[in-house]
């Protein structure tokens, strides 16, 4: 399982940053709150389309197609984000 946290310092993601954790069978996206939090578990084979946006200076933003439904998430490195474009495309694969 790995575990992914966006930058506080992104975004709208000061004082609650989102992660991406992917496991066996998912991909989690936590979006906290200040009093509630959104937790969305996505399985892999409901992934149709992953895109990152990783701009020269600043942090990359994420996306997934879900059952024709945009998945957007900003604040991770450019490194990140390609390690999680990569898993996902090996666990489809499987």
């Amino acid at each position: 399982m790995r575990k992914y946290t966006a930058s506080r310092i992104s975004a709208n993601n000061t004082l609650f940053p989102p992660q991406i954790i992917l496991d066996d069978e998912n991909v989690i996206i936590k979006c906290p709150g200040f009093f509630s939090g959104k937790t969305t578990s996505i399985p892999y084979e409901n992934i149709s389309y992953v895109s990152a946006v990783t701009p020269l200076i600043g942090f990359s933003t994420l996306s997934f197609i879900v059952h024709g439904e945009e998945v957007v998430i900003h604040g991770f490195t450019k490194s990140e984000v390609r390690e999680i474009e990569r898993i996902i495309a090996q666990k489809q694969t499987k």
